[in-house]
């Protein structure tokens, strides 16, 4: 052990190249070294997959694999773009079937320089161990081609941890991400939830206020009658299916208050929904 202290990281790496077999005995101290030092170990393990002799390619790429976890899972990640044809595969099937670190850590990751395809793969292989509140938390991070497999797995899986995830998700900057969050939002079907939605009513983009208003009618929820009356003056001919049902759930005490208003004013509009909406109140 002497001799590798002397040498340190490289030396012990150089002994265990050296000797072709990560399996023998001869080696174990040299072994022992590297994974007493694991970061330092895999960034230099990293170094030589390509730049080192092909003939300890094989070797280098199982050190990978054994060094591999929480605390070597980013050298990697930060080394992926850099490779190329093989290698770029090798690592990143490594990194698809390895259980040995937490894959919340790739998220980060899933953008430019890495390609696409490199990123769904990734997701897909993990997608099992995935939890809804941390893809949510890291969505806004990753690329927005990868936001339908993100938002497709967070869906059906939501639980009480995602909430305030999604919630935040619902103020960001980019339209896309509110339409995306106020669907999640939508599978809760609580008190809370309605209030969220009845805000993103508000939203000045149209399809984060249509996936908000067709999350309330999936929840069939009971909206107050004035909220209801003040949406349809503002909706358009294809919101009308919509705000009937919501008519139609509502509890509202004032609910026929309102209707009676409608089918006795001015505005054909108003007049029109309320006589479709009597059947089914």
């Amino acid at each position: 052990m002497a001799l590798l202290g002397k040498f340190g990281i490289s030396g012990a790496l150089d002994k265990v190249m050296a000797s072709g077999d990560l399996d023998s005995p001869k080696i174990q101290p040299a072994l022992d070294k590297l994974l007493e030092n694991k970061k330092d170990a895999m960034a230099k393990v990293i170094e030589r997959l390509e730049s080192g002799p092909r003939i300890q390619y094989s070797m280098s790429l199982e050190l990978v694999k054994m060094l591999l976890d929480n605390t070597t899972v980013e050298i990697v990640m930060q080394a992926l773009p850099e490779f190329e044809g093989s290698t770029l595969h090798d690592v990143a099937t490594l990194l698809n079937t390895s259980h040995d670190y937490d894959p919340h850590m790739l998220l980060p990751y899933m953008k430019e320089p890495l390609s696409l395809g490199i990123c769904r793969d990734m997701i897909m292989a993990h997608r099992k161990e995935f939890t809804a509140g941390n893809l949510l938390k890291a969505a806004a991070r990753t690329s927005p081609d990868l936001w339908d497999i993100i938002f497709e797995l967070v869906h059906g899986h939501t639980d009480d941890k995602a909430f305030p995830e999604a919630l935040a998700l619902t103020k960001s900057k980019n339209a896309t991400l509110r339409k995306y969050a106020t669907g999640v939002i939508a599978e809760f079907n609580t008190p809370a939830a309605i209030e969220v939605l009845l805000s993103q009513l508000n939203d000045s983009d149209r399809d984060v206020y249509i996936t908000a208003l067709s999350g309330l009618t999936r929840m069939k929820a009971s909206l107050p009658a004035a909220r209801i009356f003040q949406l349809i003056q503002v909706m358009r001919n294809d919101d009308a299916h919509l705000l009937k049902a919501l008519l139609g759930y509502s509890r509202d005490p004032q609910l026929m208050t309102f209707i009676n208003k409608a089918l006795f004013g001015k505005n054909t509009k108003l007049r029109l929904l309320a006589v479709q909406s009597l059947a089914t109140i």
